[in-house]
């Protein structure tokens, strides 16, 4: 064979390998992110067979793990934008408690979801991904779930600074997604929504309630407002001084203060110059037990402290120290004594609270009803859509009407359920540590009333 021959195929040789190369490197480039596959990406760590991985932020663990799906790569994938860490991190409290059992019934005892594209059933597979508590970081961790992990739904937890932005990529990306636990009214007004969806509080119910409160103890009707600047405290200011002024309370509002602020000289020195008996505010937790101490050492103790935000868990309260918090009120979401079922597990208010606090003694189960209900809505929406299609599931969220452990789901024509909501208020109970009763609950007739609002301890007005 002549020189040049052999040098014609080695170079047809060279080709055909350089071809097999690229479409290899092709394929490997495609087998991570569609709508099918099991896994997110190949970092990290499979979390367990009931199909929950976390995705704390990092940029090595942003594409999850391989938890839980099928063998073969399918499952109904749900990038879930929550606050791990920062200043809003204690409502986390009971969502992996909840995430894991819920996960193990739907994916273990009842074998996954049937779904059409897949003639099969396949289990559910959550990516967690920490916003720590900053709306752009959620932003960004949302946009990243849908576009590289390519999940089938988005959901979000607590507060304004994670479900509006996490919204606002849902709809940018014609994607389903879930809010929980945030005020419908911040929500709303960065709507109107075609793919979200939010199991959210009233804010207006909760107003009611602190304000109905007010009226059962004798002030003289002479309101202090501590609200930051933030997207919960301009709303619930708006809307406070509206209802408490229509209701014939002086409003004293020094204005909006940054969120961290720690120093509140300024006002406490204003709100006893002007003999408030009632303060009310919303605030993130830390902020109030800074503002709260400082309450008690510069000698201003009203007869009223109403919160909404900071009010709500318990590990807000403890922070404060000393058992200062109690007689505070403020938002409860979900008590023991609430008169709702488990449409996954067939349990009652009370035994999903033994449940939860056996496995976390003394734990706040304030958040347990709204995790609970999101994970009774999301299998009741994809077994009813049967299907992964982008608009059959959202039709499905729309569609829905289901009895929860958090009342009866029903999204109204703006896409909120509105979850219930009433007011607290702390106490010391018979073993030293801080609880909390229901005071009232406007909006929710069902909800029983356990104690009349109490003056906090050690003002005027406290026994």
């Amino acid at each position: 064979m002549s020189g040049k021959s052999l040098k014609r195929i080695s170079l047809v040789i060279m080709l055909i390998m350089m071809v097999c190369a690229l479409v290899f490197v092709s394929a490997c480039s495609n087998n991570g992110g569609t709508a099918n596959e099991g896994a997110a990406g190949d970092s990290g760590a499979a979390a367990d067979d009931a199909g929950a991985a976390d995705d704390t932020g990092g940029e090595d663990d942003a594409d999850a793990a391989d938890a839980g799906a099928a063998s073969d790569g399918e499952s109904i994938k749900i990038g879930w934008v929550l606050p791990l860490t920062g200043p809003v991190a204690e409502h986390t409290v009971t969502i992996d408690f909840v995430m894991e059992k819920a996960l193990d019934i739907i994916n273990n005892e009842k074998g996954g979801i049937y779904i059409e594209e897949y003639g099969k059933k396949v289990p559910i597979e959550i990516i967690k991904v920490d916003s720590e508590s900053d709306a752009t970081v959620a932003s960004e961790a949302a946009e990243k779930l849908v576009l590289s992990n390519k999940v089938d739904l988005l959901c979000s937890s607590w507060t304004p600074m994670d479900t509006v932005p996490v919204s606002a990529v849902a709809e940018r990306n014609n994607i389903p997604a879930l809010m929980e636990n945030s005020p419908s009214g911040p929500w709303l007004e960065s709507g109107p929504y075609t793919w979200s969806f939010g199991n959210l509080f009233e804010i207006e119910y909760l107003v009611d309630d602190i304000i109905s409160g007010w009226e059962t103890i004798e002030t003289n009707k002479i309101v202090g407002f501590v609200y930051d600047n933030s997207v919960d405290g301009v709303s619930f200011s708006a809307l406070m001084q509206e209802k408490a002024e229509a209701a014939g309370y002086t409003v004293i509002d020094p204005g909006r203060f940054p969120v961290g602020t720690n120093d509140y000289t300024s006002m406490i020195s204003e709100f006893k110059s002007k003999d408030c008996d009632i303060i009310t505010g919303d605030m993130a937790a830390p902020d109030f037990a800074v503002m709260w101490r400082q309450f008690h050492q510069q000698g201003l103790v009203p007869k009223v402290m109403s919160l909404t935000k900071a009010g709500t868990m318990k590990a807000g309260m403890e922070a404060v120290g000393d058992n200062l918090a109690a007689g505070v009120n403020s938002a409860g979401f979900y008590h023991r004594e609430f008169p709702y079922t488990n449409s996954l597990t067939g349990q009652t208010s009370t035994e999903m609270v033994d449940e939860w606090q056996s496995v976390e003694p003394n734990g706040d189960p304030t958040t347990l009803g709204y995790d609970w209900q999101m994970f009774e809505v999301i299998y009741d929406v994809f077994t009813r859509a049967g299907s992964i299609d982008r608009e059959t599931v959202r039709d499905a969220i729309a569609a829905t009407n289901l009895e929860t452990s958090f009342g009866t789901v029903e999204y109204a024509d703006d896409h909120v359920y509105r979850a219930p909501v009433f007011l607290n208020q702390w106490f010391v109970d018979d073993a030293g540590n801080l609880d909390y009763t229901i005071i009232a609950a406007v909006g929710y007739p069902e909800i029983p009333i356990l104690s009349p609002l109490q003056p906090v301890p050690g003002s005027d007005g406290a026994e």
